[in-house]
């Protein structure tokens, strides 16, 4: 009599690599991507260090993990009659939160080639009216990011790849509102001095009313502009500043999470102060700090105006600015050391106080209050 053998569990079925087995569309659909430009990637790779939702790549994380592939990706609203051969391969998000990769589009067939991560990539013919009905109006359209030959490289500007000025020339449209905005904003801060000189040299003497009441207006409506632009001005840098904290922070995290074990800092405390400290970079970009940065190279706008209105009046201007540069420059070098001392100081408490709670039952078993204790203050002091 044959023996009978129980049919096996999904314990026993389960494969040893259970990442393969994760239904996570949008990363299928990337790693075939990158089987298809021949460019060497892993699911592990690309998901390493992402904040996944559900255990899953979504929309907006797609183009970091297309990026650590070398790849650029961008979402784009586009209906199926809009798109031609030339930007597939391309990912299409469906409607009910599935994904799948367009291979091929044949509009005179009505034909057109889909693969499914649910089948592995397998390939799979559509029409085009069933594919509309699954397809959600928007996708990921991707492409190998352009590398330049080596020989060539050395003439690149190496701000675009550093983390803080690479990270804001990212939102350089954005800036380049705020300059012409800050450039309409001193031009109308112009039209008060030279409102006050016509008002006393033109209306007053001649007691026109009439057309004081007509530069009043005048002055109003350019005083409300004004007013607009400051605000918008002040919108624009505080939503570039959130993009630009968004992603100096990302990276900024994903660079600690990624140390090698053997280079890591010995004192966490004073390395998580450390990390604190960022925050300084943002309060930067995201404050008014950064608008009066902007607003510095329109002062030469003022000192012309001042000359053609006061003439030699300027020079006492001049004299002012160039003894409060000399000022600032006198003071850097000792507010540098101070800052650094400060910087340091606080790490050191940090540390201490971080690593006294950590280590608190350690503490209390050697009878090492006082050794902490003394270091504490003398930290404080």
């Amino acid at each position: 009599m044959t023996e009978q053998h129980p049919p096996p569990t999904p314990d026993a079925l389960r494969r040893a690599d259970d990442a393969e087995a994760i239904d996570d569309p949008l990363t299928d659909c990337l790693i075939q991507l990158c089987r298809l430009y021949n460019l060497p990637a892993t699911r592990t790779a690309l998901r390493a260090g992402l904040p996944l939702v559900d255990n899953r790549l979504t929309v907006e994380l797609f183009p970091r993990a297309a990026e650590r592939a070398g790849l650029a990706a961008r979402l784009l609203k586009r209906p199926l009659a809009r798109m031609t051969g030339l930007e597939l391969p391309a990912v299409l998000l469906l409607a009910d939160g599935r994904a799948c990769l367009l291979a091929a589009l044949d509009h005179e067939t009505g034909e057109a080639t889909v693969l499914l991560p649910e089948t592995g990539l397998g390939e799979s013919r559509l029409t085009l009216a069933e594919l509309e009905r699954l397809y959600s109006g928007h996708a990921l359209f991707v492409r190998p990011r352009f590398r330049q030959d080596s020989h060539l490289d050395h003439g690149v500007d190496n701000a675009a790849r550093n983390w803080f000025w690479g990270t804001l020339s990212r939102s350089w449209r954005i800036y380049r509102d705020v300059l012409l905005a800050s450039l309409m904003i001193n031009l109308f801060g112009l039209t008060g001095p030279f409102f006050t000189m016509i008002v006393y040299d033109r209306v007053i003497p001649n007691l026109a009313f009439e057309t004081l009441w007509v530069l009043a207006l005048g002055i109003g409506v350019v005083y409300g502009f004004s007013l607009l632009l400051r605000g918008l001005r002040g919108y624009f840098v505080d939503e570039a500043g959130k993009k630009a904290n968004l992603r100096i922070s990302a990276a900024l995290l994903e660079k600690v999470l990624g140390l090698r074990l053997e280079v890591r800092p010995k004192s966490v405390g004073a390395f998580s102060k450390n990390l604190q400290q960022f925050e300084s970079v943002r309060d930067f970009i995201t404050s008014f700090s950064i608008t009066a940065l902007i607003d510095l190279p329109f002062m030469l706008l003022g000192l012309a105006a001042i000359w053609y209105l006061g003439g030699s009046i300027v020079y006492i201007h001049l004299a002012a600015i160039t003894l409060m540069g000399l000022f600032a420059l006198a003071v850097q070098a000792p507010l540098k050391k101070a800052v650094e001392r400060s910087f340091t100081a606080s790490a050191q408490k940090n540390a201490i106080l971080v690593e006294g709670l950590s280590g608190i039952e350690t503490i209390k078993m050697l009878r090492a209050e006082s050794q902490i204790q003394r270091a504490w203050e003398e930290a404080v002091s």
